[in-house]
């Protein structure tokens, strides 16, 4: 039977370092969450259940492998408002192409449900190294943790690793509900939203062709929504396309509100 989430105490999100990614690649599973009730949650656990197809090379801040998949840290106290970040650096030595490579996690602490919150994420595994990683991306966003009624800076960087120009890239945002921005006089370049960006829009910039070596940067001052509680978490879906590569590129950044 499904759990209903109808209000947790605690936000979670997952994310990863790279997507897509190649057999025996390494990479990095990314769990956030922040304790957004208005008390201290008791005998915190945080467990993580990995795919089918990869190795767990290490584990953060003394998280253990109890069985083979399965992570779990234990947390204590988590104070009203608090974050913590945990991270699951994996190897994909049993993937190949065509696989999704699905993390999920839940968290639960004493006085609240079985599973307070759940998340899932997932990676694909692409056919060939040379093909996946025509384009990286990094996203940065400043300050971390941010305050409602802030403004959120962030920095998206494309770069073209591969050899040969890269053409009609295109990058997506998926505005979420905790933010808004012009995507003129907030963004550069600009985008392609109504005037403001809201939820459930999505914000877009075609780069066009990329050349070898060559990066783009994209920036955007986002203002945070007021009255958001301590701990929630801000979940900012970015997707990469571009002609001839194999996977679309999906990542997400995670930030954390405390005020």
């Amino acid at each position: 039977m499904p759990y209903v989430f109808s209000s947790p105490s605690a936000d979670l999100a997952l994310s990863a370092s790279t997507d897509p990614v190649v057999a025996n690649e390494t990479f990095t599973y990314q769990l956030d969450f922040g304790n957004t009730s208005a008390g201290s949650l008791t005998t915190v656990e945080l467990r993580a259940f990995l795919p089918s197809g990869v190795t767990v090379s290490s584990i953060s801040d003394g998280g253990t492998e109890i069985n083979p998949g399965e992570v779990v840290w234990n947390e204590g106290t988590l104070d009203a408002g608090a974050f913590i970040y945990r991270e699951i650096t994996v190897v994909a030595d049993g993937a190949t192409a065509g696989d999704i490579l699905t993390l999920s996690a839940e968290l639960s602490h004493d006085d609240g449900l079985e599973i307070d919150n759940r998340s899932k994420f997932s990676v694909s595994v692409a056919e060939s190294a040379g093909i996946a990683s025509l384009l990286s991306v990094d996203i940065a966003a400043t300050p971390q943790p941010v305050a409602s009624s802030g403004v959120l800076a962030y920095i998206i960087t494309v770069t073209n690793g591969y050899g040969l120009p890269v053409n009609d890239v295109n990058v997506q945002l998926r505005v979420p509900a905790e933010f808004s921005f012009s995507g003129v006089s907030d963004a550069e370049p600009d985008t392609s939203c109504n005037g403001q960006c809201n939820l459930p829009e999505e914000a877009n910039w075609s780069l066009g062709t990329l050349a070898a070596g060559a990066s783009q940067v994209i920036t955007i001052n986002a203002t945070i929504a007021a009255g958001l509680a301590n701990g929630a978490l801000i979940v900012t879906p970015i997707r990469v396309t571009a002609t001839d590569m194999e996977d679309t590129i999906n990542l997400q950044h995670t930030t954390v509100i405390v005020n």
